[in-house]
């Protein structure tokens, strides 16, 4: 998120931060993903796998303190 302009024209630009170039930058860059192929029996054993562990997770919200 670095901004190499010098000084005067990053302050003619409107001196964005980098959270505010972040912010400008990754919708973009989400937008125009294309996810690699991926071959069928790898996605499916992915699927298979995901839908195991939700079964033995189960629907309770995970803990976010330790109890006690």
């Amino acid at each position: 998120m670095s901004d190499w302009q010098n000084y005067e024209n990053w302050v003619l630009a409107g001196s964005k931060d980098a959270t505010t170039r972040a912010a400008e930058i990754w919708p973009k860059i989400l937008a125009e993903f294309t996810p690699p192929p991926t071959d069928p029996a790898v996605l499916e054993k992915l699927e298979a796998y995901v839908a195991a562990r939700k079964e033995a997770l189960g629907d309770e919200e995970p803990l976010l303190e330790p109890e006690g």
